[in-house]
């Protein structure tokens, strides 16, 4: 079906609503087509000052456009007018270096590949462009999934159109959470991966599976401990973080269980619509209407942010790719790239770090059958209790998630090995297992016997 006959036949105020939820559903499930496994990877640095005086501070925003520029103006790179969207073209496709919600966290989106090996060596690449230029600005690039020092402010907030209306909705936002969770993205930090669904059916079953395994990857991957400058308490501060930032409680965390894409679009159609996209650019939803209010009425009022000028919208095909971009679920369908986007994992501390997590997220895409084994029985609540305690504590008290990340691991090599990839790197998960021990405890133990500086030297990226 074509999106504009799409368009005339879901969005009609007489349409019942299981036919418009049929139809976008069945319009939707077409971007999921890949013929061949393959991932995407976005890295997220929080950008700090090394200097003994504001050591582990985010930058200013003028520092922050300076390092921009300098690598834009790199050999192969292009700078935006904007100064803080950074490309250059490979064969796979093109690399970005933006920064997104907060100013002072840069990152670095890696194209599709076919390769855990190909990926790390764009990662190289893309790693050391931006490594000169933050080096030369006396700043760090840390490995770490939040910022150590600087709370979240608005003050951090990107210069971008989407930042300035989340910036405009934040009463809303803290209206619900009472607290500033609704801005932790201006200091949060994750790698997140995407995967190429084979169909829509794959799309589905990896959407499930991927939310169920989150207590395993947390208890791979925590790394966010230290924050404000002293420790939270939390072994993964940054995934608690991540699951506040919502309005909408049901978006967030472990997905319920998906039985298909109109399932899928049916759960959405309760999520209250606060951002939209027109002309290019973000509006605010001003009417608190859900999306399924907005597709039966077929209307709703809008503004541009810091603009007092109501109007009026209709419903338009791309609003799902907006609506899918505010869900807060520990895995999330991504119909802009026909992929399962995994966003579980705090930004890691090493290249080989982050190519042993992608090993894990490829693997099990490619042997499905045996990963969804691993979680037979295990109900989404169960999943996010497991989340929460591994979030606050850590694995050392969690045999049975350990244990379950161990068989992950095996199934994952076996799925690397039918895809003829390399299994080298599963073997730094497999040993932050046997000891219990992630890299938070690691970062920890260093920042409670020798404090603060010596931590921060120690979260600092390296390409390893």
């Amino acid at each position: 079906m074509q999106q504009e006959s799409w368009k005339r036949t879901v969005f009609k105020t007489d349409e019942k609503m299981s036919t418009a939820i049929k139809e976008l559903s069945q319009t939707h499930a077409q971007k999921f087509h890949s013929k061949n496994g393959f991932l995407g990877t976005e890295l997220e640095f929080p950008i700090v000052a090394s200097s003994p005086d504001r050591l582990g501070r985010a930058l200013g925003i003028e520092e922050i456009m300076s390092i921009y520029r300098q690598i834009g103006s790199s050999e192969g790179w292009r700078l935006s007018p904007q100064g803080l969207d950074i490309e250059t073209n490979l064969k796979e496709g093109t690399v970005s270096i933006n920064a997104e919600a907060g100013f002072s966290t840069m990152e670095i989106a890696i194209p599709p590949t076919k390769t855990i090996e190909r990926t790390g060596e764009i990662i190289d690449q893309a790693v050391a462009a931006a490594g000169v230029a933050v080096h030369s600005h006396g700043a760090y690039m840390l490995g770490y999934g939040i910022h150590p020092v600087s709370p979240p402010s608005v003050d951090l907030y990107c210069p971008r159109d989407r930042s300035t209306a989340m910036r405009f909705i934040r009463p809303v936002l803290t209206h619900i959470q009472n607290d500033d969770s609704d801005i932790s993205n201006t200091v949060s930090a994750s790698v997140q991966f995407h995967v190429g669904a084979f169909d829509p059916e794959h799309a589905v079953r990896l959407l499930n599976l991927y939310n169920l395994l989150s207590p395993e990857f947390i208890a791979l991957s925590a790394n966010s401990r230290i924050s404000r400058g002293r420790d939270s308490g939390n072994t993964d501060l940054r995934n608690r973080f991540y699951e506040m930032h919502t309005q909408y409680p049901a978006s967030a965390g472990v997905a319920p269980r998906i039985e298909s894409f109109e399932d899928y679009i049916n759960k959405l159609q309760h999520m209250p619509i606060l951002l939209l996209k027109r002309g290019g650019r973000y509006v605010v939803v001003t009417d608190g209407v859900t999306f399924g209010q907005f597709m039966e009425r077929g209307s709703a009022t809008a503004v541009y942010a810091n603009e007092n000028k109501p109007f009026i919208i209709t419903p338009e095909p791309d609003d799902i790719d907006v609506i899918e971009s505010m869900v807060r679920w520990e895995a999330r369908i991504k119909g802009t790239t026909g992929t399962i986007e995994l966003r579980t994992c705090s930004m890691q501390q090493s290249k080989s770090d982050i190519l042993a997590l992608g090993s894990v997220v490829l693997g099990l895409s490619a042997n499905i059958d045996e990963a969804e084994a691993l979680v037979l029985g295990r109900s989404r609540d169960e999943a996010q209790h497991a989340k929460e305690q591994i979030s606050k504590y850590g694995i050392k008290g969690h045999k049975e998630i350990r244990a379950s990340a161990h068989r992950m691991l095996s199934v994952a090599k076996e799925g690397l090995e039918s895809l003829g990839d390399k299994t080298r790197y599963l073997e730094i998960l497999s040993q932050r297992l046997r000891d219990s021990v992630t890299p938070s405890d690691k970062s920890l133990e260093v920042y409670k016997k020798e404090g603060i500086a010596p931590f921060i030297e120690a979260v600092r990226f390296s390409m390893d």
